[in-house]
This record gives C-alpha cells, sequence and structure tokens, in this order.
C-alpha cells in the first residue's frame, strides 16, 4: 500500500497546480488530487486495518515531501504559492483524519 500512496502522491503533485481560467480560478487540480486521495484513504480503510492505512499515508506524505524540493536543475513542481502550500499540508490532514478516524460498529439485526 505504500507504493499505491506513494503513486497517488506523485500524480497529485504533478496536477495540483493545474486551475481553470474562469474567474475566480477553480484549482481543480488540486480539488480532484485530494478528492482521489481522501477516497483511497477511505477505501482503504474500510477494507484494510489502520497499519495500512499509515503504510499508504506514508506513501503519499513520503513522495509529496522527496518532490517538493528544489530538482537537480532547479525546477521545481511544489511551488511556494496558496496551492502548494495547501497541498503540502492537506494530505497529511486528511490521513491523520482517517487513521484515527474509529471504526464504526457493525449493525446487529434484531
Amino acid at each position: 500500500m505504500f507504493a499505491v500512496g506513494a503513486g497517488f502522491g506523485l500524480l497529485g503533485t504533478i496536477a495540483h497546480q493545474a486551475t481553470l481560467p474562469i474567474w475566480p480560478v477553480v484549482p481543480l487540480g488540486l480539488v480532484a488530487a485530494l478528492a482521489a486521495i481522501l477516497c483511497l484513504m477511505i477505501g482503504v480503510r474500510l477494507s484494510a486495518s489502520r497499519a495500512l492505512v499509515l503504510a499508504t499515508a506514508l506513501g503519499v506524505i513520503g513522495a509529496i515531501l522527496m518532490l517538493s524540493g528544489r530538482g537537480p536543475g532547479g525546477s521545481v513542481l511544489v511551488p511556494d504559492n496558496l496551492l502548494g502550500v495547501v497541498w503540502n499540508i492537506a494530505p497529511a490532514v486528511i490521513s491523520l483524519g482517517v487513521v484515527i478516524w474509529p471504526r464504526l460498529p457493525a449493525e446487529t439485526s434484531a
């Protein structure tokens, strides 16, 4: 699950700056990337244990942190703007929320 999380982190890092050029500017890439990470985390949490969710979260956050720095040629995938700051913080907050969310009790039939 670490590799799946890293893949989502990689794709989200590449796409998070995409916007729709209408007024106001809609951060479509950021919204889609965060929604994908939220769906991934919830899906893993519903079908597996917290340990797998934590492994997925570490993959997402690790990929984002690794790609957030300046590249060897000076290129930057995550610029220092509002979208970049939100992209660096929001996946960790989403992951933390999903990891600490309690397991829902099973329904009992009467």
